[in-house]
């Protein structure tokens, strides 16, 4: 099993490459336990999860800063694009 941390140094400040290829090598959905957030390695598979509105969500957020910090703002929108505003995703809110 890999140990991705997407904010790591060896992610953001190193060469990616090694532990991406690791995480297509392994099962593509791997659990984050730090961000209590899944990830997911292949395009096949985000590109499933995307479509699939019935089994997947991005009422959370749609960013690495959205799902993983849970702090950031969220703007909800109706799929008529009624904005509903700003929901914060933090556990203070």
């Amino acid at each position: 099993m890999v140990d991705y941390d997407p904010f790591g140094q060896e992610v953001i400040h190193g060469d990616p490459h090694p532990i991406l290829r690791a995480l297509r090598d392994e099962p593509p959905h791997h659990y984050l336990e730090r961000w209590d957030a899944w990830a997911l390695s292949r395009f096949e598979d985000v590109w499933t999860a995307c479509t699939n509105t019935e089994c997947f969500s991005s009422a959370e957020g749609t960013t690495s800063s959205h799902l993983l910090t849970k702090v950031q703002e969220v703007t909800v929108k109706m799929a008529s694009g009624q904005d509903l505003g700003a929901v914060r995703l933090s556990e203070e809110a």
